[in-house]
């Protein structure tokens, strides 16, 4: 391990763009990407028309700032706030992902 006085960083001055193949992972990729990085990307996860749908529910939703953000804004409880959005919580594809993450824990 460096020492304080002898550590160096790095700082990117171009966002770096990642261009894997988000589709082609496997789940064990998959759950190595949340593990490691804290987010998985599912493309085409939802249709046109649900994000339609989700877009037009949460532009109505009455969102109120956050003292740590100038740029985030907050509501609680989304779940209950439009079929759209609750759909989500039971939503094939996810609730998947979530339990085979769930039980992967299980076995550890």
């Amino acid at each position: 391990m460096q020492s304080v006085d002898t550590l160096h960083l790095t700082v990117l001055s171009v966002p770096h763009l990642d261009e894997r193949d988000w589709s082609a992972l496997t789940h064990g990729d998959r759950v190595r990407q949340l593990e490691v990085e804290g987010y998985v990307v599912l493309p085409n996860l939802l249709s046109p028309e649900h994000i339609a749908r989700l877009k037009l529910e949460t532009r109505q939703l009455p969102t109120t700032a956050v003292d740590y953000s100038v740029h985030q804004r907050v509501y609680s409880h989304p779940q209950f706030a439009g079929r759209a959005i609750a759909e989500l919580a039971a939503f094939p594809p996810t609730s998947t992902l979530q339990s085979r993450l769930i039980r992967r824990r299980m076995f550890l």
